[in-house]
């Protein structure tokens, strides 16, 4: 008699949104601010005091960080020493990947207890990509900074490394923490997906989500409490990058003026816009524009 072994389909995505090895002198101060995305940072050199929220600890080097969307932080390097980093901000779109980084309680992971993964192993392997381009100069330079020209095989190696790296953090976090059920009735999903769909649809439109309820007939807190459980993310929080993926989109695979993308995506104004790209992404339209290959 044949057998077989069966894999459970998979249909997730990540996005990276931004994957930075940066290195500030001392008295450097990161202000209180937040993501609307996930981070994981490594202190490659150094140490500086970190916030998350209201408390402090000592990242230093070997030592490994992770902030939820939303959640308030701030860096500052005391230390006479150069602070360096590597910074990968990513979303993911699995509900129940979502779930079980949402409730995560590891924020500091540190070097003694990082030594014991597989972290620097993948932490060598995107090493090795990004040496590679440095030694062949295939890279690209805007205002002190430098942006890798990636193949498409690159590209997918990198993403390969970056997945590794937080199945690695989820292995990390206590065994209870990551034993999330998946209690979402089949009716939850479906609504979930309605309103998904309606989010995405309306992507160059600047949409409410009262007019979203009203199109699935529920209230606007049912569709928040049924939206978070499938999702791990608010309504809101989707939209947002839908936005920004659109955004990115277009300015980098099109000749459309930055007034003419803000107009595209539904924004009242070329100066709104360029504001909320900014508090996505820490830089200016024109200055992603510049980064064709910017990870």
């Amino acid at each position: 008699m044949q057998k077989k072994i069966l894999v459970p389909d998979i249909n997730s995505t990540i996005f990276i949104h931004g994957f930075i090895i940066g290195v500030e002198n001392s008295n450097w101060n990161l202000s209180h601010g937040y993501h609307d995305i996930f981070e994981l940072t490594l202190c490659v050199g150094g140490k500086v005091l970190q916030w998350i929220d209201k408390d402090c600890v000592e990242f230093k080097k070997g030592d490994w960080m992770f902030i939820n969307p939303g959640v308030k932080h701030k860096t500052r390097n005391d230390s006479t020493e150069k602070f360096t980093y590597m910074a990968i901000h990513f979303d993911i779109d699995d509900p129940l990947l979502r779930r079980v980084l949402k409730s995560s309680p590891l924020t500091h992971i540190p070097y003694k207890t990082a030594k014991q993964s597989n972290l620097s192993d993948y932490v060598m392997a995107i090493d090795k990509i990004i040496q590679k381009h440095i030694i062949k100069k295939d890279y690209f330079i805007t205002d002190q900074e430098l942006s890798l020209l990636l193949s498409t095989s690159e590209k997918l190696s990198f993403q390969a490394q970056i997945l590794m790296i937080i199945a690695e953090y989820i292995h990390l976090i206590p065994d209870k923490q990551t034993d999330v059920k998946n209690d979402v009735s089949k009716h939850e999903v479906e609504i979930a997906h309605g309103i998904a769909t309606l989010l995405e649809e309306g992507v160059f439109d600047n949409i409410q989500l009262l007019n979203i309820s009203q199109k699935v007939g529920l209230s606007r807190s049912q569709c928040n409490r049924i939206f978070n459980r499938v999702h791990g993310s608010s309504p809101r929080q989707y939209y947002t990058n839908l936005k920004l993926k659109k955004a990115k989109e277009l300015l980098l695979t099109t000749n459309s003026s930055i007034e003419e993308i803000s107009n595209q995506l539904g924004f009242s104004s070329v100066y709104h816009f360029s504001r909320q790209f900014k508090r996505w992404t820490s830089i200016a339209p024109s200055q992603y524009r510049l980064k064709p290959a910017r990870l």
